[in-house]
């Protein structure tokens, strides 16, 4: 946290009954059952020939580095799938869904490093992250993610 000119500026501050309210706001706005935002890691296993994508599909590794799990977590999301967004790529112009998640620190921690979310039975892989924004001692993440897949 910054400094402010004025130390009795946000003195009285409780960033404990803040992130309460905030992370029961988001609550109170999250889908639930399959609408739901769950955040994933996914298995990176390494094979013989040090690939981690075998030719051989039914080839057993030799190590997996991280075994697969699901996480939720409160969230705020904003999506813009009503009207996409496109995106120049070197195929042309690609137009995509986006959502836009918002989490406190506390929540940011546990999924930081996941590989994506998924909301409806589409996966989004994350962007980029908005810079943090800080409130005294609470910050406020922001990640930008994009379809992977559509549902049918």
């Amino acid at each position: 946290m910054a400094t402010p000119t004025d130390p009795t500026f946000g003195s009285d501050f409780d960033a404990a009954v803040f992130r309460a309210a905030i992370t029961s706001t988001m609550e109170m706005g999250m889908a639930t059952g399959d609408y739901e935002a769950i955040f994933f890691w996914e298995e990176e296993a390494t094979y013989t020939d040090g690939n981690t994508v075998p030719y051989d599909l039914t080839a057993t590794p030799d190590s997996v580095t991280q075994v697969a799990k699901t996480l939720s977590v409160p969230v705020a999301v904003e999506s813009n799938s009503g009207f996409g967004f496109t995106r120049n790529t070197g195929f042309g112009q690609v137009d995509s869904n986006q959502v836009r998640l918002t989490l406190l620190d506390e929540h940011w921690d546990q999924v930081s490093s996941a590989d994506g979310v998924t909301f409806d039975d589409v996966d989004y892989t994350f962007d980029f992250s908005s810079p943090v924004v800080g409130l005294f001692s609470v910050n406020v993440h922001t990640i930008v993610c994009s379809a992977m897949d559509e549902a049918v």
